[in-house]
């Protein structure tokens, strides 16, 4: 996809069903997940061409639990991007669409883990920048953490 812009690149993946696999869905994810230490917006921006891909595929072609991972894993990454340019509904509403894809996928572990860690991450933004107080985030669905868990995928 050589759009120029963003927003045509996304048109054109949303219109044209060649880009409409699942390969290409999981080379945006991996691409996303490299760019995200360097580069956020890089990362939301493939994640939400991903989201796109993903939401596109046909449930009958591909196994109807493998689909829903691969969206609900779409859309967690596209929450932990939001999440790193500070864009807290966006990320709150991605998290939120990856745990319901997630009910109705595989029961994958290492998606769960996935879901958690972004949840835990993302509590702990709203926790420090005083948008929700600890207790606030216990409800919200994980506890609370002092230490960013992302930080380990940052280069130090």
């Amino acid at each position: 996809v050589e759009e120029p812009s963003h927003r045509q690149r996304r048109k054109r993946v949303a219109s044209d069903a060649r880009f409409h696999h699942w390969g290409l869905c999981q080379h945006l994810l991996a691409e996303a997940q490299r760019a995200v230490a360097s580069s956020a917006l890089l990362s939301r921006e493939l994640t939400e061409l991903a989201v796109l891909v993903a939401m596109k595929l046909d449930p009958g072609h591909y196994h109807l639990s493998w689909t829903e991972d691969l969206r609900s894993k779409a859309w967690c990454l596209n929450a932990d991007a939001n999440r790193r340019l500070n864009q807290t509904n966006a990320s709150v509403d991605a998290l939120e669409r990856a745990k319901a894809h997630a009910k109705t996928g595989t029961g994958s572990a290492e998606l769960a883990a996935r879901i958690e860690k972004t949840e835990m991450s993302l509590n702990w933004r709203l926790e420090n920048s005083g948008v929700i107080t600890c207790s606030e985030s216990a409800s919200y669905g994980s506890s609370a953490s002092w230490d960013d868990p992302s930080s380990h995928s940052r280069i130090l």
